[in-house]
């Protein structure tokens, strides 16, 4: 499939990238080794860039979201990363529905200003609230690099969201250097850069048990109400690239 890409907002093949974000995101996912002094989580990887923001990254129609994704899965992406939140569109909803096939990783939210909102029934933040009906769409909540890898102090948080990544002072690529940032928007490609292992490590293998093994994590207490339980009592879940690779070796290919 296509892994140049389109730019949604200007309607082009310059996949500029002034904000950065994007950038960064793609260096999570797929850097190679020491390059620019940073490694990504899968060093051999094909990476579609998609454009649906504007150039301060600030806001991107819904529709351009829509176009994009369905760009993805009709030039054979096998995972799509969704750093970002949108309204509750029915269309993208039903457009991850029909993509079963497709796992498509995306972000709690950070609430700025205070230290995170619950999402749920009552509060939700799309398409992160959509988990409990869509089983091929992770959501991810970031956590603390030291303090019993805690939640991000404004990263929300809940049971629609399934397992935490790194997300606090996190280095990639941005521009012809690197940078740091923090945010939800780090955590969820470490989870698309361990999803796309799974897939190269057992590409016959079906959403359900890919989901899964990227799902096993480490069960950490300070995460405890902060994402869907961990296997053991009083935990929650943090992303483990190790238990994944372990979790899906049933059903890796010789």
């Amino acid at each position: 499939g296509d892994v140049n890409g389109w730019n949604f907002v200007d309607e082009d093949d310059q996949l500029r990238d002034a904000a950065g974000h994007g950038t960064m995101v793609a260096g999570i996912i797929g850097a190679c080794q020491n390059d620019q002094g940073i490694v990504g989580t899968n060093w051999d990887v094909s990476l579609m860039d998609l454009r649906a923001y504007d150039t301060i990254g600030a806001s991107g129609s819904i529709d351009y979201v829509i176009s994009a994704l369905k760009y993805a899965i009709s030039n054979g992406a096998h995972v799509v990363n969704l750093s970002l939140l949108t309204g509750n569109s029915a269309e993208l909803y039903r457009l991850i529905q029909s993509a079963p096939d497709v796992i498509v990783t995306t972000v709690a939210g950070d609430d700025l200003s205070g230290t995170g909102q619950q999402l749920g029934a009552s509060r939700a933040a799309h398409p992160c609230s959509w988990t409990p009906n869509l089983p091929n769409l992770i959501c991810v909540t970031s956590s603390t690099q030291s303090g019993g890898d805690e939640k991000a102090q404004s990263a929300n948080y809940g049971d629609v969201v399934q397992i935490a990544a790194p997300g606090v002072d996190i280095a990639s690529t941005l521009g012809t250097a690197t940078g740091t940032k923090s945010g939800t928007s780090l955590a969820a490609p470490y989870v698309a850069g361990v999803v796309a292992l799974l897939k190269s490590r057992a590409p016959l293998a079906t959403t359900k048990p890919i989901v899964d093994c990227a799902l096993s994590g480490d069960d950490v207490p300070a995460l405890a109400g902060m994402t869907a339980p961990g296997p053991t009592p009083n935990t929650g879940r943090r992303l483990s690239a190790a238990k994944a690779m372990e979790c899906i070796s049933p059903y890796a290919q010789s």
